[in-house]
């Protein structure tokens, strides 16, 4: 069995994307910041979190701040 991986992305105003090997959990430090997906879209703000699903393939985020990923 796979142990899950764990970063800390610093996010900025410019549009990053991010590919998918797996679901991730994505929960935001600090800051704000704009998570979608090409089905949805989210602001996350200090204490919460989002759940991608691997059916995304990617998704972008953009906004000042601090995410914490979870992911296998």
């Amino acid at each position: 069995m796979d142990d899950f991986g764990f970063d800390i992305i610093q996010s900025n105003q410019e549009v990053q994307r991010q590919y998918l090997r797996s679901a991730e959990i994505l929960f935001c430090v600090e800051g704000e910041v704009t998570v979608s997906s090409s089905d949805n879209q989210v602001v996350l703000k200090p204490g919460e979190s989002v759940f991608i699903s691997n059916d995304s393939a990617h998704y972008q985020y953009q906004g000042n701040g601090v995410l914490a990923r979870a992911f296998n």
